[in-house]
């Protein structure tokens, strides 16, 4: 699972998507007017880190992100969130945060789980049609934690 310490920045990669996956299938057999959308993919964006005291480099990267433009109400926002927070605990991932100071204004929800072992997030963004949002849309991003590649840790012998 990508929450381990040991695993690669390749293995937590594809556990992510995985995971990311899982949740927006919840999404779309729960929530009417997501299931018939299509997300768009974006590929992560990896980043190297400063080298280490050995020498080597650990890998962090931004994204997967999974994104489409659809107009959801205030009540599909709140299922999202039950639907988020629900997920994220089933999946063994940090407790969901839902931060709500946008709500009521720019009417955009924003739902993480942070895991404090790993540095890796699970970000999922919902901005409800209004005159700033447009049509609306909702996001799912994925930030992965600094990593060895496999490589690396297979000269550690850690896998």
């Amino acid at each position: 699972m990508a929450t381990k310490y040991t695993t690669s920045f390749e293995n937590a990669l594809i556990s992510w998507e995985q995971i990311a996956d899982k949740f927006i299938a919840s999404l779309k057999s729960n929530i009417k007017a997501l299931s018939k959308i299509n997300f768009d993919y974006e590929k992560v964006i990896v980043r190297v880190c400063a080298k280490e005291l050995d020498g080597r480099k650990k890998r962090c990267g931004q994204g997967p992100l999974y994104s489409s433009q659809v107009s959801i109400s205030k009540e599909d926002a709140e299922t999202v969130w039950e639907l988020f927070d629900e997920f994220v605990a089933k999946q063994g991932l940090s407790p969901a945060e839902r931060l709500s100071n946008n709500e009521e204004g720019l009417r955009r929800y924003d739902f993480q789980s942070i895991s404090i072992e790993t540095g890796d997030r699970l970000i999922c963004r919902l901005f409800l049609p209004s005159e700033w949002n447009g049509e609306g849309h909702i996001n799912l991003r994925v930030f992965i934690g600094p990593r060895f590649r496999t490589i690396d840790l297979v000269g550690l012998g850690k896998l």
